[in-house]
């Protein structure tokens, strides 16, 4: 009866030690934590939003291409994102929005033209946290396009507890009307 009560003794001991050295181990691993992935939200398009045309005031229904006075488009975007202090509380967002624009057969005579566009911030749940109407100003000093580049940064007040704002989403667009917008479904079919 002693042996086989040492023997349990020493399983039990045995299984304490390796217990003991797994747990040693995983807080080994809590000790180094990595720094947060996925502080940045995801940024894009609404669909449809990145063109914006211009036609003529006195366009002709069919005349297609011909009615078109100027065509603006968001190319793309860049930036980066970080903590906005130690308290790990906001996420700045650095945006660099970069605009073309080319002049179509009823536009000859434009030197410049003013493009309405927006950025806004949304929540986990989509619903709009910020939003902050820009214009942009191409010029056409160099023939029938132009560029410009707008740079902004954007903060998103974090809930506590939250490690980053990866959940969120920042959307860029061109301020459209309905007949924009409509005009850029069709173009895409």
């Amino acid at each position: 009866m002693r042996a086989i009560l040492g023997d349990l003794e020493k399983r039990f001991h045995m299984r304490q030690r390796h217990f003991a050295l797994l747990a040693a181990l995983l807080l080994a691993g809590c000790a180094h934590k990595p720094p947060p992935t996925g502080i940045c939200p995801t940024t894009g398009f609404i669909d449809n939003t990145d063109t914006i045309t211009y036609l003529a005031p006195d366009a002709v229904k069919g005349a297609g291409e011909k009615n078109v006075a100027v065509r603006g488009s968001i190319n793309g975007y860049s930036g980066s994102c970080a903590f906005a202090d130690k308290k790990k509380d906001a996420v700045l967002v650095d945006l660099k929005v970069p605009f073309v624009a080319q002049k179509g057969p009823a536009g000859a005579g434009l030197k410049q033209q003013e493009f309405p566009y927006f950025i806004a911030v949304l929540s986990p749940q989509d619903e709009i946290l910020q939003r902050t109407a820009f214009t942009v100003t191409v010029d056409f000093d160099k023939g029938d396009s132009g560029e410009n580049t707008e740079d902004h940064s954007i903060r998103i007040p974090l809930p506590h507890g939250t490690d980053g704002a990866s959940r969120y989403k920042v959307i860029i667009g061109f301020a459209l009307t309905h007949a924009q917008y409509d005009y850029n479904k069709e173009r895409k079919k």
